[in-house]
Parts: C-alpha cells; structure tokens; sequence
C-alpha cells in the first residue's frame, strides 16, 4: 500500500513506485543507493547547517520546474570543490610517499591535513587560512570529526597506526603534522609494540618481594602512605582514613616542584570539595613527588625514610583517560602512570620492610 502526499512527490517520489529509471526522466535526479544515503547522512550530520538537502541531480531544469522551486536553486551551485579536493589529496599522498626528507615531507604534510581538517568542517580548500597552532576542538571538531580526521590520514599511514589518543595529545596542525612525520620517518616496528610491552609489563621486577621485616598488622598502623590524594577517590580516603583513624600519620605523595607547592594542590581539592573542615592538618605530611618516576621522584633520604616509617601504602592514583598512548618512552601516558607507577609504588612497599598494599582502583584503571 502507497502513502500519497500533494505536491510533485505524490506523483515522482518512492510512494509513487514508479521504479529507478522513471523517476529520473521525470525529475533529473537519481535515486540513492544505500551506499550514497549513508555518505549523505554523513554529510548532513557533520556540515554544521542548520538545513542541508542532498540530491543526486542529473537535469537541474527538470528538476527546478518539477518542484517549483524557483530561484532559490538559481543560486545554487554544485559543489565541484569536493572533487577537486579528493583529486589533490591524492596528489598529495604521491609526493609525501616520495618525500626523501623531513624538509621535503612537512610542507606538503601540512597541506594535507589543512585539506582533510578544512574538508571535515566545510570550509573552502582554496579561501580559507588555518592557525597551525589552534587546537582542533577551537575549530569545532568533535570526537567524531576526529575519527575521520584520522581515517582520512590512512593513505599516508600505511600499515602505520595513529591513534585517537595521539590526535588528542597532538592537536594541532603543527603538532600533529610533527608526529605523523615521526612516524612515518620511524615506520611502526621501531621499538616494541603495545602487546610486547604489555608481555613485558606483566613480568615484575626481581626487587619486587617481600622484605625481610614482615608487615605489621592494620590495627598497629602509625604511619600510612596515601597516593592520589588530590584525585575523586583519593581525597574522600584520606577523609575517611581520619575519620576512622585519627590517630594515624598520613603522607600524601602529591606532585609539585616543592612540598609547598604539593601542599597548594592538596588544600585546593580539599577547598573543591568542601571538605576541608573535615581534615586534621597536624596529622598530614605532604611530600611532593611523582609516582612515574624512580624512587617516586623523591631524594634517596626521603625514601629511604618512607621505607622505614611507613607501615602501609593506599594507592589511589591513576590515570583514568583510556584513549592516551601506551608507550615505551612516554612521560605522561597511561602506561607509566597506571603501569609503572604501580610497580614503583610496590618497590617502596617492599624495601626495607613489607608494607601491605591497598590498590584502590575501579576495574577498568587496572591497565
């Protein structure tokens, strides 16, 4: 059964059933295939327009007359920008592939992601001037837009993999334009993989034992280390660690340039979270330093001094963000954070004396 409307659709369109061919000699415009509906969708859901109509058109005459729409398709013209533009990536990735240095690469690296980001957000390939040091997101880009900013880049890529997390790190033209040429300057076997250093992760290191002084018991705590203390989670621990036991001596490892400055940072969570009124000062010691990094990024004296005072560790820092890089070299991925943070975290544990470990994390922090 057929639905009927007034109007040139009610004789033209798919309700008529009048086939593929009829419809065209009648309107001059073709009919879409799935293939064609699915890039219009695309289309219409990422030009930022408020109103967008996508037709394939083969007699603009015909098709103005049929639907009377007048002089509004007067000014109109077909969009020959698209094509011109596919055609000059193209060429693009001819030449990068060709480029036989880094000076010979970047320019032309440059304009290739100037066409892809210009083409994604509808801007004119030839009118238009980007800022190279403006952030995607200030153009307007989405999470979305970025996954086929980064599908477009595949051409170039090769087998060579860019990830979302990377686009977020890199999210300029220059900055991305840097590291996408790093990396086909130093191909994607350069290195160990993610699953080798995953299969090399899991391996703990042979300092990583119990140490000869065995731990003490909960009840007998004095003293206790807390990580991530400026953190959702670790600011109510260290909360209710006071409130169920305000006789103990809490260290907070916070990172700063100084213990003032980490003491700055911790005060300011307590203040965001109105939970400052809830806190015994005289029993917290702030200590700056940096889980991702040997020793904790402390001096050998104040380690050496945790090691013995400390009788239990609450390990709540982690980095919850999950689309960032895991890496061999990174300083501030997922990986020496969540991964070798907690290793390191597990060397104090076990120097000098056995201290237990509570790993306050959700499942999915655990990397």
């Amino acid at each position: 059964m057929y639905y009927t409307m007034s109007g040139g659709w009610s004789d033209v369109g798919a309700a008529a059933g009048i086939g593929r061919t009829k419809t065209e000699l009648l309107t001059g415009m073709r009919m879409f295939t799935p293939t064609q509906g699915i890039l219009a969708l695309e289309t219409i859901m990422t030009n930022g327009h408020v109103q967008t109509g996508v037709s394939d058109v083969t007699d603009w005459n015909l098709f103005k007359a049929k639907f009377c729409l007048g002089h509004y398709l007067d000014e109109m013209k077909s969009d020959k920008n698209s094509d011109q533009k596919v055609d000059l990536r193209e060429h693009l990735v001819a030449e990068i592939k060709d480029a036989k240095s880094i000076e010979e690469l970047l320019p032309k690296l440059q304009l290739y992601v100037e066409l892809v980001l210009k083409e994604i957000l509808g801007l004119s390939a030839t009118e238009e001037v980007l800022d190279v040091d403006k952030k995607f997101q200030q153009f307007g880009m989405d999470s979305l837009m970025s996954m086929d900013m980064r599908n477009k880049f595949q051409p170039i890529l090769g087998p060579t993999n860019l990830s979302i997390g990377a686009m977020q790190e890199h999210c300029t033209i220059r900055s991305l334009c840097k590291h996408i040429s790093d990396l086909l300057k130093v191909g994607s076997v350069e290195g160990p993989s993610v699953t080798e250093l995953i299969l090399q992760d899991v391996i703990l290191p042979s300092e990583v034992r119990p140490a000869g002084i065995p731990a003490e018991k909960p009840s007998k705590f004095q003293n206790v280390l807390l990580t991530g203390a400026t953190g959702h989670i670790g600011v109510y621990c260290l909360v209710e660690l006071m409130k169920h036991r305000p006789d103990l001596t809490i260290y907070c490892l916070v990172r700063g340039k100084s213990n003032a400055e980490a003491q700055g940072r911790l005060l300011e969570t307590l203040n965001q979270f109105s939970l400052i009124s809830k806190i015994n000062h005289e029993n917290i010691q702030v200590v700056a330093g940096d889980i991702s990094k040997p020793r904790l990024g402390l001096s050998e004296e104040t380690y050496t001094m945790l090691a013995a005072k400390i009788d239990g560790i609450m390990h709540c820092a982690a980095k919850v963000n999950h689309v960032e890089k895991y890496s061999e070299e990174g300083e501030h991925d997922i990986r020496s954070h969540n991964v070798l943070g907690l290793v390191n975290v597990l060397k104090l544990a076990s120097f000098y004396k056995t201290k237990p470990l509570l790993f306050a994390s959700s499942v999915i922090c655990c990397t």
